[in-house]
């Protein structure tokens, strides 16, 4: 399994994750009732709107994704430190390399 289709198993705790990531419960609510409460198009449509910039936190970051997912109110902390492993060391190792950018 790759590592979108391990997000797309953990959607039934879509809701959370999306509270996590800072986008408004009125949001998530809408996307709920629109796709009437299925579970892997609600965590597709809540990502997209992350995505666009919908969150009132940080900008969308794998960093803030791997936060949200390991957080208590997700906890999906086998999945949040595969994508930090994926991801986030290789940024965090260009950062190092290259300073400026």
């Amino acid at each position: 399994m790759d590592l979108l289709e391990a997000i797309f198993a953990a959607n039934t705790k879509w809701y959370n994750l999306g509270l996590r990531l800072g986008l408004r419960a009125s949001l998530l609510d809408t996307i709920n009732t629109r796709w009437q409460g299925d579970p892997e198009v609600c965590l597709r449509e809540m990502l997209k709107e992350w995505l666009k910039g919908g969150s009132s936190k940080a900008p969308p970051t794998w960093q803030e994704l791997v936060k949200a997912l390991g957080s208590t109110a997700v906890r999906e902390a086998a999945l949040a430190s595969k994508l930090r492993a994926k991801y986030c060391i290789k940024l965090e190792a260009i950062k190092i390399q290259d300073p400026g950018r």
